[in-house]
């Protein structure tokens, strides 16, 4: 039996992020009924089973990159 078709990661997000239209905007709020931008991002992603930070000052920490240097893609 084929498996039902699933939209890519990235399409459930926006869909997620887009159902959330008209619900306030508050800086630093992550929340179901306030968002910033952050935690939109980080809650779109989580719907879909992906977790992310809230900033992005964790996702960085292992990987520092200083002023001038260039990163290079692993």
């Amino acid at each position: 039996m084929a498996r039902p078709f699933r939209p890519p990661a990235a399409v459930r997000a926006v869909a997620f992020a887009l159902a959330q239209r008209g619900k306030p905007y508050v800086f630093g709020a992550s929340g179901t009924d306030l968002y910033d931008c952050p935690s939109l991002v980080q809650e779109s992603y989580r719907y879909t089973g992906i977790s992310l930070p809230r900033t992005v000052r964790p996702a960085t920490a292992h990987h520092p990159v200083g002023a001038g240097q260039r990163t290079t893609a692993r």
